[in-house]
């Protein structure tokens, strides 16, 4: 078996390894690494592309009098079946507060006993149509919102921190050259006020959070970087109460690390923060940066591609940030299927979907 990479495992530790499962570099990662996103399709906008700019019906499913259903409301639209074209399947889309289904119903039984059949979960549900024609256009827009594709990763600078507010501390007139180094290798340096692109939360007209962020964008993706030492904190503030605001509400977060012990992934404490990458400058490697990386995931979160090649250094380059960038987004995505997170979002999808009711 091929061992851990010195300079790897020297990076990063957890005193709770219960807690944390650390990637150090897989020596079975292919030379080529896999760059797709994971998850695309919960990208395609089903509805606003199949059903909203042609004739369906949308339906309301309540629990029927006296029966025990734990599906509770559910919005349903559906295709028209037409007399002049023939139609062996209709579109259809369910959506529960658990989970969207994108299905093609057979147009024979007609709607519900052909949604019945696919969906038996579905049975003691009595459907309603609904006329008003808000309704599509309320469906269109939570689908929309639905869809990820801007991202905010929180980025922490780590001199031999021993407890989370060390990190949340730093300055930035205390980080070194090769982290701010690394921030240029992040992304742009964008000017907030009157920044009109992907925000991530920030304040983009009166400064009160710092006046200026990292962003940056691949493919269709846009990604606004939460950096701790460009973020505004007042000594008087022990807790740093406005950075963790942003930064420990951010599902991955990069550690850019100075130190010469290895970092320990347990000081951070936010239940939120479910992704840490570990980062750091390989010394003495000529005129190229190169970089290390760790990937500590709480052990509730799937593994994810691209894996880290052993040893997990990388030159930097347009290569290392397209694997990077891949890298922090399939973190999130995943961490986003988490059991505990899912059940969650299907409390806020559930209440979403009461609303339209």
């Amino acid at each position: 078996m091929d061992k851990i990479d010195p300079v790897a495992q020297s990076m990063v530790t957890s005193c709770y390894p219960e807690e944390w499962y650390i990637e150090y570099g897989d020596p079975e990662s292919p030379e080529t690494p896999n760059l797709d996103i994971l998850y695309k399709l919960d990208d395609i906008p089903f509805y606003g592309t199949q059903l909203y700019d042609i004739e369906h019906t949308n339906y309301i499913g309540l629990p029927e009098e006296g029966t025990d259903s734990s599906t509770g409301g559910v919005v349903l639209s559906i295709e028209n079946k037409t007399k002049h074209k023939q139609q062996e399947k209709l579109k259809c889309i369910v959506r529960t507060g658990e989970s969207v289904r994108r299905l093609w119903l057979p147009s024979d039984p007609s709607f519900p006993k052909n949604l019945q059949r696919t969906c038996p979960d579905l049975i003691n549900l009595r459907w309603e149509k609904v006329k008003n024609p808000e309704l599509s256009k309320d469906l269109m827009l939570m689908e929309e919102r639905s869809i990820l594709d801007t991202y905010k990763f929180g980025v922490l600078y780590s001199k031999d921190a021993k407890a989370e507010n060390d990190l949340f501390a730093m300055m930035e007139s205390e980080a070194s050259e090769d982290y701010k180094k690394f921030l240029e290798f992040l992304g742009e340096r964008i000017t907030l006020e009157g920044w009109q692109q992907f925000r991530g939360g920030l304040d983009v007209k009166s400064n009160t959070t710092g006046t200026h962020s990292i962003y940056t964008r691949m493919k269709r993706y846009e990604i606004m970087f939460h950096v701790a030492t460009l973020l505004p904190s007042q000594e008087a503030d022990q807790q740093r109460v406005e950075r963790k605001r942003h930064i420990g509400n951010d599902v991955v977060v990069i550690v850019y690390h100075d130190g010469e012990k290895p970092f320990d992934v347990s000081i951070i404490t936010s239940q939120f923060i479910r992704v840490v990458v570990v980062i750091r400058k390989v010394k003495d490697q000529g005129s190229t940066n190169k970089y290390c990386m760790t990937v500590a995931s709480r052990k509730e979160v799937a593994r994810h591609t691209p894996s880290l090649p052993n040893p997990p250094i990388f030159e930097e380059g347009p290569n290392f940030h397209q694997f990077f960038l891949t890298k922090c987004i399939n973190a999130e995505r995943t961490a986003l299927k988490a059991e505990d997170i899912r059940i969650k979002m299907a409390r806020t999808n559930t209440q979403l979907l009461n609303h339209l009711i």
